[in-house]
């Protein structure tokens, strides 16, 4: 009875996983789609590495971003303004609070996410004009004015009087708490913080793609864009996150493809058993009758198994269809040659260079709600092709030893779904993920179910 009850936990909690990989998958997606503003991951972001940077020599004044914007021909561009200091001070109503400083432009919520509880963005008109406005998080807020509507009221900023034009708020999810640094953000414009503080710099820019092809087009573009302005691109990280949204999204669609390709095989192996069995009726009856008597005699036999054929081969065209995907490889991962050790111990080289590299590089923080978005999804993907996989297996292997029936096995499989289903709904809204629901993956994951606990039983009978 103990050894049963395991045997049940370990179908259940794998089930759970398997779901976790593609429901929490796709929602770590479209939390990546929300944290980055309008244009989502439709975009190319481009940091200085700082430590190589000593003499700013990599850094970009107001006239590069203009240069660069000309060669690139748009002006969906935003950039970061940083302080050299790790943390300034504002005050105001006679209170001080510690901040982080950022100077950018108007079409900074574009490409990053605000939720704002009060008043919006700076304006364009607000950014030419040259006007003392800044936008400020709740926090600052609060601990300066005592109330979180403090649009309208004035701070001092590098001794500079500020209007707040906007409050916004963190909104508490997962992604936010890993990338929390747990200083507050204020945004003013760039002009100003460039005028005010003399050891602030241009260290990143975004730029919203046209072509949202996952090659490296992109990245040649804007390498391209700065050598035209005279900066070398090997002085900065440049990610298409185009390439990284393709990359994500197929994390999913790997687990539901494993799951369809098994329950394929699963039909193939049906097919080849009905199959077998039709040929050996027909062989045995054949040894004291003619083949056409065989054949009227058991007309219904094999009927029936033509029957079954002809819904297994419709079943592996519609699981085909459903799980049918192409997938994304960086193009840096494939060899010009099929086999080519040398270029893969070379890419291996680069890899271990390039982590060297960046120690000690300030990351803006665009690069870091993606770096832990990517981390975030590899574990969920990774934790539930595992040990999904393997705890059903384990699961399904200890229960056939058990006397149950097929159908009371299938409904205690489709009350785990269900049960898993809701353990997730739960979990996303916990971690302040958008809960999303592929209804064609989960019937994909039902129909490998369903089929593996039937060819259990039959395994079983059979033996």
């Amino acid at each position: 009875m103990k050894s049963g009850k395991i045997s049940w936990a370990l179908l259940f909690i794998g089930i759970l996983l398997l779901l976790a990989g593609i429901i929490l998958g796709k929602s770590v997606v479209n939390k990546g789609l929300d944290v980055n503003g309008a244009y989502t991951l439709e975009k190319v972001v481009v940091s200085v590495k700082n430590h190589h940077d000593v003499q700013n020599a990599n850094s970009l004044s107001l006239e590069d971003v203009k240069e660069l914007a000309r060669h690139l021909q748009t002006n969906e561009l935003t950039y970061t303004c940083t302080s050299g200091l790790m943390s300034s001070s504002v005050s105001g109503n006679n209170s001080n609070c510690t901040v982080k400083i950022t100077g950018t432009n108007y079409l900074y919520p574009m490409f990053n996410q605000l939720r704002f509880e009060y008043g919006s963005f700076f304006t364009r008109k607000n950014e030419t004009e040259g006007g003392n406005v800044a936008v400020i998080e709740e926090t600052v807020a609060w601990n300066l004015f005592k109330t979180k509507n403090a649009v309208g009221k004035t701070l001092q900023i590098y001794d500079v009087p500020f209007k707040v034009v906007g409050v916004f708020a963190k909104d508490h999810s997962i992604i936010e708490t890993l990338t929390d640094s747990g200083i507050p953000d204020v945004f003013i414009p760039e002009g100003k913080i460039l005028e005010l503080d003399g050891t602030a710099k241009i260290n990143s820019f975004q730029v919203r793609t046209i072509d949202s092809s996952t090659l490296d087009h992109n990245t040649a573009l804007v390498s391209e864009a700065l050598r035209r302005i005279g900066k070398s691109p090997s002085g900065y990280y440049i990610e298409d996150y185009n390439l990284k949204k393709a990359l994500m999204e197929q994390k999913p669609r790997i687990i539901v493809f494993i799951m369809g390709v098994l329950t394929i095989c699963i039909f193939l192996i049906q097919i080849k058993r009905t199959l077998k069995e039709a040929i050996n009726l027909i062989r045995y009856n054949c040894r004291a009758d003619y083949f056409s008597h065989v054949i009227k005699k058991h007309a219904f036999i094999l009927g029936l198994s033509v029957l079954k054929i002809l819904i297994s081969i419709g079943c592996i065209v519609l699981t085909w269809i459903g799980i049918k995907t192409v997938f994304y490889i960086p193009p840096k991962y494939i060899a010009d040659e099929l086999i080519n050790i040398s270029y893969y111990v070379d890419l291996f080289k680069s890899g271990v260079k390039s982590s060297i590299s960046s120690l000690g590089y300030i990351a803006p923080n665009t690069e870091i709600v993606m770096d832990t978005l990517w981390a975030v999804m590899n574990w969920t993907f990774y934790v539930s092709l595992i040990f999904g996989f393997m705890l059903i297996y384990l699961g399904f292997s200890q229960i056939k030893t058990t006397d149950i029936t097929i159908s009371k096995l299938i409904l205690y499989l489709g009350l785990f779904v269900a049960a898993s289903m809701l353990i997730l709904a739960v979990a996303a809204y916990w971690l302040g993920l958008p809960f999303t629901m592929d209804i064609k993956s989960l019937m994909i994951a039902w129909s490998f179910l369903s089929f593996a606990s039937i060819k259990m039983s039959e395994s079983v009978k059979s033996e």
